[in-house]
């Protein structure tokens, strides 16, 4: 229940700092220079995952407090990150209707940033939590294929596993493609 509140409050605190922007504004922000913070996002970052299995509600928390952070003190490369993991937290609240755009914000600021080693991440969580939810499954697919092909080339084989799973199911709950494909194509991710 405190974690609860907790989260509620930092979405608060995000709402109330957005003011009357609009969320692609938030593109615009100064970059993050200020070195404990930076380093505040890269340990949010690193705990989010194991905060998400373990707990999801800390997981929220630390989305929460990372596009908190981005808001008061400028956007960084984890920014990305965050906005994309806060469509998650926010699919679960009277704000759903703005998760699309934060998801798609992490998209283009990542894309800004020229992260690849990021990029990985961030296509997976906004292919998995905000373009089911708003656009054709075959957009949310390319955005998984991407996801893996660039997670194994810049070495990042946990997301890009992930994408390249969740794009198969993807493919086969969409049911346009004969199985036979969807087959193959599985394999061939089984043996990269």
């Amino acid at each position: 229940p405190e974690l609860g509140a907790a989260i509620s409050a930092t979405i608060a605190a995000i709402v109330q700092r957005i003011g009357e922007r609009r969320i692609e504004e938030l593109i615009e922000l100064p970059a993050m220079t200020d070195r404990e913070s930076l380093a505040l996002m890269v340990l949010f970052n690193n705990s989010m995952p194991a905060a998400f299995q373990s707990e999801p509600a800390l997981g929220a928390y630390l989305t929460a407090q990372m596009v908190l952070l981005s808001l008061e003190l400028g956007n960084c490369a984890l920014s990305s990150h965050a906005y994309c993991a806060f469509t998650g937290v926010l699919l679960r609240t009277e704000l759903h209707h703005l998760a699309y755009r934060f998801g798609k914000l992490g998209v283009d600021l990542n894309r800004r940033f020229d992260d690849r080693a990021l990029r990985p991440t961030v296509d997976f969580v906004f292919a998995m939590f905000a373009m089911p939810w708003a656009g054709p499954i075959d957009d949310a697919t390319a955005y998984l294929r991407d996801a893996a092909r660039i997670g194994r080339e810049v070495g990042e084989h946990l997301h890009a596993g992930y994408a390249a799973g969740l794009e198969i199911a993807y493919r086969m709950f969409h049911g346009a493609e004969p199985l036979d494909e969807i087959c193959r194509d599985a394999r061939i991710y089984r043996q990269q």
